[in-house]
């Protein structure tokens, strides 16, 4: 199960630390990855929570954050979506997983 209070207060400092939104969401497409990667390739060069965490995932999840995300970046590069709103609108992908 996703924590969201505790979510958003590693959002908030990681904020505060002074990453932009930009970094930040590039943090969750890197952790995608490396939780992709981890699920489907045997002996994968990934951390070990990585394989802890993926189990949480189903193969629609991937799918379906994978397709998120990448809408939520072009967007942005387009500017359909403002900037501050990019890793607020990829983190509830995320957290409403549960719902697809």
């Amino acid at each position: 199960s996703f924590n969201r209070k505790g979510t958003y207060n590693e959002l908030h400092k990681l904020m505060e630390a002074g990453e932009d939104n930009i970094g930040i969401f590039s943090m969750l497409v890197w952790e995608l990855r490396n939780i992709t990667n981890a699920k489907y390739i045997s002996g994968a060069k990934v951390q070990p929570k990585f394989y802890s965490v993926s189990k949480n995932f189903t193969d629609e999840n991937i799918k379906y954050l994978y397709n998120e995300f990448y809408e939520l970046d072009k967007n942005v590069k387009i500017g359909l979506i403002p900037n501050d709103m990019l890793v607020t609108v990829a983190v509830e992908k995320v957290l409403c997983l549960k719902s697809i």
